[in-house]
Order: C-alpha cells, then structure tokens, then sequence
C-alpha cells in the first residue's frame, strides 16, 4: 500500500517504511496460489495444520507468526481479493520522482520480498534493503515487537 501511495506522487514524505512488501508479478502462478493460500487460511481457522515444507516456502523456514497472529474472522472473499492484487501489481512509473528515503526490511527466509527489494531498487536506486537473518514474513515484528519498533522510531527519527 505504501508503494501505491507515494508512487501516485500525491504525498509529501521524508521516510518510508517497508516491511517485506510483496511487488513481484507471479504470472501463472497466481491463481493457484490465490487458490492454496485461501485454502491454508480456511485449515488455520478450523484448527488444522499446514505441512510445514508450504508453510516455509510461503513464509520462511520455522515461521510460526502467520498462524498466531491471523485475525480468526477473515473471509476467503477478502483473502481472494489481496491475492488478486498483491500477485498482479504494478510498480507505478511515477514513484521514480519520490524524493524521500525508503527502508525494506525483509527477512531472510523470504523468497519473494527478496526479489520485490530488488525490482524496486530499478525504480529507486537509493533505497536500503535491509535482510534480517533467520526471519521469515511478519516474524521479525512478531517475535521481536520491543526491538523492530525502537529502530523502526529510530529510523524515523534520524
């Protein structure tokens, strides 16, 4: 979301903060994933389990933060609807004239991030793609919440 914003030109911003965003087009995978990642949701829900082998590719090796932190009422509609743009999006041409400092943090253990970091790079040459070891999506946050927001603040602050 906040590459869609500062890339429509419209906002004025010093700093930008991205965690892990996912910009990478993944072409005709993108209805099958659509498809399992809506059906990994609805095993969550249920109680059920992921084969962790999918659960690592998606969101990193030992990554348990999706499960834990899901919000239990999502709908497959509203999980289907991410999907459908998060796989298809577009960097905005426009965010090349962005003036301000962006940092991607990303974990390790991610595939994807890894791979947006870079296409964004093209767009932004200055941007600092910051790989925090051992992490997968949504882990660094989860897991280590006290140190992600003090240099979160500190990187805002500087």
């Amino acid at each position: 979301m906040a590459v869609e914003i500062i890339g429509r030109g419209r906002v004025n911003v010093t700093k930008t903060h991205l965690d892990a965003a996912f910009l990478t087009k993944i072409g005709l995978l993108a209805k099958p994933y659509e498809y399992i990642f809506c059906k990994a949701i609805e095993r969550i829900q249920n109680g059920k389990t992921i084969p962790k082998f999918m659960l690592a590719a998606v969101m990193g090796k030992d990554n348990n933060s999706i499960i834990e932190m899901l919000y239990p009422n999502i709908t497959a509609s509203t999980i289907k609807n991410a999907c459908q743009f998060i796989y298809r999006y577009s960097i905005p041409e426009k965010i090349k004239n962005y003036k301000g400092t962006v940092l991607f943090w990303r974990g390790s253990n991610e595939y994807y991030p890894k791979k947006s970091a870079a296409l964004l790079k093209k767009y932004l040459p200055a941007l600092i793609d910051v790989e925090i070891e051992n992490m997968g999506h949504g882990q660094y946050l989860h897991e280590f919440s006290d140190e992600y927001a003090s240099k979160l603040i500190e990187y805002l602050q500087s």
